[in-house]
């Protein structure tokens, strides 16, 4: 679905029962054995309290892992506005003028076995693929149908509109190639 507001034309990820399953899969192994972890170390607090310590700033990390991973699927957009694309999603804002751009397209990712964020239905963040090296990935989808975005730098951009054929080819009409 595509929204227009005075930003720009609003894009919203393509959404998935992965993307569903990984996030909220994620959130709850990184939270419930956090909290029980918590809860355990308190109790134990007096007899080895450095080891309940850093139990207990692991177990909160963990949590605001899995709080910042639903944050941004939830408010994952992109937006074409009059200068330059955009990628929002939670406190993270990705702008690249027009004028940087020199590839889009639609591509399959090449697995690779060392990468960093990336589940089934999600990858987020810079993620390295055997065939494109590193992308910065805000996307729902982690290896097929990403919309590869390039800039004169070789710095990559990897996302999932809904509506993908329709936001490549805006996209393309507002490029300088």
């Amino acid at each position: 679905m595509v929204e227009l507001t005075e930003e720009g034309r609003v894009f919203r990820p393509r959404v998935s029962g992965w993307t569903h399953a990984s996030t909220w899969l994620l959130a709850v192994v990184l939270t419930i054995p956090s909290i029980s972890l918590i809860i355990a170390a308190h109790d134990a607090w007096g007899e080895v309290w450095w080891a309940v310590l850093m139990i207990a700033v692991m177990a909160v990390a963990a949590i605001a892992v899995s709080v910042n991973t639903v944050g941004v699927v939830r408010t994952l957009r992109y937006i074409l506005t009059t200068e330059a694309a955009e990628i929002r999603a939670g406190r993270n804002l990705r702008r690249i003028p027009y004028k940087d751009i020199v590839r889009v397209e639609v591509v399959n990712l090449a697995f690779n076995l060392i990468s960093s964020y990336r589940l089934p239905g999600l990858a987020l963040y810079d993620v390295l693929y055997s065939d494109e090296g590193i992308v910065t990935m805000f996307s729902t989808h982690a290896l097929r149908d990403v919309v590869l975005i390039e800039t004169a730098d070789h710095h990559k951009y990897g996302i999932s509109p809904d509506d993908e054929a329709e936001f490549v080819t805006d996209l393309r009409s507002r490029l300088q190639l």
